[in-house]
């Protein structure tokens, strides 16, 4: 290859590929390397910044690309070899916010084809020319997710002092995948830690309880750390929302223990992170933890809440299957005067709010009450339930 060319479809290649003048763009496409095939560059480079990949069967032997990310200049041509079961791995070079909540160069390494909860016998290398913004000293952290991009990034065992000795490498790491994060490949990568973390944490931990998920965290020492945002995604959406914040020690070299109930979920399975963020802005991410809200097991109508009430009072109850519901609200006296809820709805927990309602600006203070008639759909059973509530006006 002798000038610049951009893909403008996938493409496989099962000899030699020489870069000698020019840039190899794959942009949104992949070039697929044989076990076999084998690559020649020095000074040019192939540019994985957008979403195609260097994808490269290995085995027991090492091929060397100058593969870099163009946005900043920064090449970074890098070996990588893997001793242990041939597979198939995707390569990129790209330039993300670290779990240390700095701008840093890595290495995406990811498997496309996982096997094992364990990427064996790995090793990266680059030289001291060749290193990106890594550092020359000081210690780098070993991280993973499944996407390669700015999503929470799992810390792995270990990590990686930059002694000053070139080359430099990661020789022969075995990175142990955390559960549920290999189903569909997972990006192991290195990025700089310039600030050391805020927080260490040992353990971060959710259980549910009917439509409340707690989270438990324990933290071993604190250095200069300000909070905890608690951030919630349903589970294989990526679609976090920080839904709250704790406080934190600021500075402990003891064990501190925090704790946060989310409550009155619907049902479905749930992902949770911590954002630990410092004193200064740095931040870092933990681990996953999951949890589920179960379809609810029994029919059931809660008393309305607050009770007495003025304006608003909400009103809930759960479907343990699909169901006709009916709830209408009558006087003291026996009499309907008006209707909350007439429509088939799915199995599921539910909350009416009685403020949204017609009936309740037309009403003056006194007692009511509200009645649900949900029939089972499959079963044609009946279920009915009848509750007090009172209007202050």
């Amino acid at each position: 290859m002798s000038t610049n060319v951009t893909l403008n479809d996938s493409k496989s290649i099962t000899g030699t590929l020489t870069l000698t003048n020019g840039i190899l763009s794959l942009g949104a496409y992949d070039l697929t390397l044989s076990s076999s095939a084998s690559g020649v560059g020095t000074s040019n480079y192939i540019c994985t910044n957008s979403t195609g990949s260097l994808i490269r069967t290995v085995g027991g032997s090492s091929v060397t690309f100058p593969v870099g990310y163009s946005a900043s200049g920064d090449y970074t041509p890098f070996t990588f070899t893997n001793s242990g079961t041939s597979q198939s791995y995707k390569v990129r070079a790209v330039s993300i916010t670290s779990p240390t909540g700095g701008l840093s160069r890595q290495w995406c390494v990811k498997e496309t084809t996982p096997n094992s909860t364990t990427f064996s016998a790995m090793t990266l290398g680059w030289t001291g020319t060749n290193k990106g913004n890594l550092p020359t000293s000081g210690t780098c952290n070993i991280v993973c997710n499944t996407s390669g991009n700015n999503s929470p990034y799992d810390l792995l065992t270990g990590s990686l002092t930059m002694s000053g000795t070139d080359p430099y490498a990661l020789t022969a790491i075995t990175f142990t995948k955390h559960p549920g994060d290999f189903t569909g490949g997972l990006f192991v990568s290195i990025v700089q830690n310039n600030a050391g973390l805020p927080v260490e944490l040992s353990t971060f931990i959710s259980n549910s309880s009917g439509r409340d998920i707690q989270l438990n965290w324990e933290t071993k020492t604190e250095k200069n750390s300000d909070k905890f945002e608690i951030e919630r995604s349903v589970l294989d959406m990526n679609n976090w929302v920080s839904i709250n914040s704790v406080k934190a020690a600021d500075l402990s070299n003891s064990p501190k223990e925090y704790s946060f109930i989310d409550k009155n979920l619907q049902s479905g399975k749930y992902e949770y992170r911590l954002k630990m963020i410092d004193n200064d802005g740095t931040f870092e991410y933990s681990k996953v933890t999951e949890s589920e809200i179960t379809l609810p097991k029994n029919f059931e109508l809660s008393q309305n809440y607050p009770n007495p009430f003025n304006p608003s009072t909400k009103v809930d109850y759960s479907l343990p299957s699909d169901s006709k519901v009916i709830i209408d609200v009558y006087s003291i006296t026996g009499e309907r005067v008006g209707q909350l809820v007439n429509q088939e709805q799915a199995a599921g927990y539910y909350t009416v709010d009685f403020s949204n309602s017609s009936i309740h600006r037309s009403l003056s203070s006194g007692i009511y009450i509200y009645r649900i008639n949900a029939v089972d759909k499959s079963s044609g059973n009946n279920f009915i339930s009848i509750k007090k509530m009172v209007m202050l006006k």
